[in-house]
């Protein structure tokens, strides 16, 4: 399935959603400037009912928020759910990116050295003995550029880890 396959298999909301919100994230929809849902009607060619679940979902992701009379208004980062799966994703398309990758490291620097002191003392012996060879695995694949198969191990490993840890 290609790209354009999987994004058209998408519902319709959810397409002008990340177009919206990928705007938003890179300022070019600053924050406090508000367009109303007639604006996404006529833009995007859909109906109200559509135009009103794009309001939804940009704001239950905390990237715009409805305002009585002015319409839906694009609100700064700190209002952001910046650990919402969908606005990461959106974010790692975007101009900001690298801003992105940079969160997500920090975030993981953090996280990773208490799940694995947890997890040394919780996990099983058959978990414990299968995190070894998914970090061989990691090197193997970071080391000669298959970046597919690393992220499959560098998934399964975290999972492992976390879930070792006790973390659900």
């Amino acid at each position: 399935m290609t790209a354009a396959t999987a994004d058209s298999a998408q519902p319709m909301h959810h397409r002008i959603s990340r177009e919206l919100g990928i705007e938003i994230i890179d300022g070019s929809w600053p924050a406090a400037a508000a367009i109303t849902l007639e604006d996404i009607q006529l833009r995007f060619g859909v109906s109200r009912t559509v135009a009103r679940e794009v309001s939804r979902q940009l704001e239950a992701m905390g990237l715009a928020r409805t305002r009585r009379r002015l319409g839906l208004v694009a609100q700064p980062i700190s209002e952001w759910s910046v650990l919402d799966p969908l606005l990461i994703d959106w974010r790692l398309h975007s101009s900001r990116r690298e801003e992105q990758i940079r969160s997500l490291t920090q975030l993981r620097l953090a996280v990773e050295p208490a799940a694995a002191e947890s997890a040394a003392r919780l996990a099983s012996i058959h978990t414990r003995a299968r995190l070894l060879p998914l970090a061989a695995e990691m090197r193997r694949t970071g080391e000669s550029g298959d970046l597919l198969e690393f992220m499959k191990f560098d998934i399964e490993f975290h999972r492992l880890l976390l879930e070792s840890s006790g973390n659900e």
